[in-house]
């Protein structure tokens, strides 16, 4: 610093009414806020306005270094709070972005020379700058962020505003692949049974919902089914993991023949299902999907009460489909198609 900014400090200090260092207060600096394309009246407004709110607070004895001592950078702060006995400061930056104002503010504790709690606010009007620099020092004596320091009455004009967010991706799409029967399931069966789904799902950015109908079947058995699943996505990369499970209702026919006779057995239940995957090309107007699914279905036919199988498919969606309610109507379709599939099976 230049011999006239140390002079101006020092005057600045002698100034300082007597009960600056009483009642066990912090002795904090507050320089005033970097300007980035704010004029320099709302700059001092706002450094001022801060100020008298950090005093509000009753934890500390604030004193504001003066305007022509332009200390905006941690370095500067510490080597001004050590010179002058200062236990804190409080630098800031306030920044004009189109109809906003940003403002950041770092704490800082001058025997360390490290930052002790950093925040950043954002108003879209004038008017809540007021509001802002409240909670702003409420933060910064509390250690708190500016989210945890709303209070009624004290609610910005930003925060009132809808969120605004990517609407789920929502679509339709194919899969195809491979049941394969466990612990001597589905009438004990000994080769795998081809699975065709039609599935619909809406993805968020870190859930997946899926409804799949469709059909497993081999030579003598079918597993009529559709299952409502909920995922857990793990990554928001373009290819990403993703588990989870749901229940279902499954209708399983098996043919069983022998020496003597040949008999069909056929009955309907609820099933209970993990599954897992990985699903690719997130960023794109469609999705391939590489998915997994162990299913226990609760019918007693066959050798066993209940059937087990893990099935591995593969399969790709249309587009995305962009008027609200299409999807469900989609769903509607498919569950009556399973269900007239179903009443097929049944009669025949």
């Amino acid at each position: 610093m230049s011999t006239l900014q140390n002079l101006i400090l020092i005057i600045s200090l002698v100034l300082i009414p007597s009960t600056l260092y009483s009642d066990g207060r912090v002795k904090i600096a507050v320089f005033d806020f970097e300007p980035f394309g704010v004029d320099h009246a709302t700059m001092q407004v706002g450094s001022i306005l801060f100020i008298e709110s950090l005093v509000g607070t009753g934890k500390f004895d604030v004193v504001r270094i003066e305007e022509e001592i332009k200390c905006y950078r941690v370095e500067c702060a510490v080597e001004i709070g050590r010179n002058f006995g200062f236990e804190k400061a409080i630098v800031g930056r306030m920044v004009k972005l189109g109809e906003k104002l940003i403002l950041t503010l770092n704490l800082i504790d001058i025997a360390s020379g490290e930052i002790e709690f950093s925040d950043k606010f954002v108003c879209t009007s004038l008017e809540d700058l007021d509001t802002i620099l409240e909670r702003a020092a409420q933060g910064m004596a509390e250690k708190k962020s500016f989210i945890e320091t709303a209070d009624v009455g004290k609610i910005t004009e930003m925060e009132t505003e809808e969120v605004r967010r990517r609407k789920p991706y929502s679509s339709v799409g194919l899969r195809t692949g491979y049941l394969f029967p466990v612990s001597k399931s589905y009438g004990n069966v000994k080769k795998e049974m081809v699975t065709l789904d039609a599935v619909i799902f809406h993805e968020a950015r870190d859930i997946l919902v899926e409804g799949l109908g469709g059909v497993s079947a081999t030579d003598h058995t079918s597993d009529w089914h559709f299952d409502l699943l909920l995922h857990k996505i793990f990554l928001t990369s373009d290819f990403a993991p993703y588990l989870g499970g749901g229940p279902g209702v499954h209708k399983v026919t098996v043919k069983v023949e022998d020496y003597y006779l040949s008999e069909t057995k056929s009955d309907d239940g609820l099933a209970l299902s993990i599954s897992g995957g990985i699903i690719g090309f997130r960023t794109y107007d469609f999705r391939i999907f590489l998915s997994g699914k162990y299913t226990c279905t609760f019918v007693d036919i066959g050798n066993t009460s209940t059937q087990h199988g893990f099935s591995l498919t593969f399969g790709l969606t249309s587009p995305s489909m962009g008027k609200e309610g299409e999807a469900f109507r989609i769903l509607g379709g498919y569950l009556g198609l399973l269900l007239l599939c179903m009443v097929i099976s049944a009669i025949d």
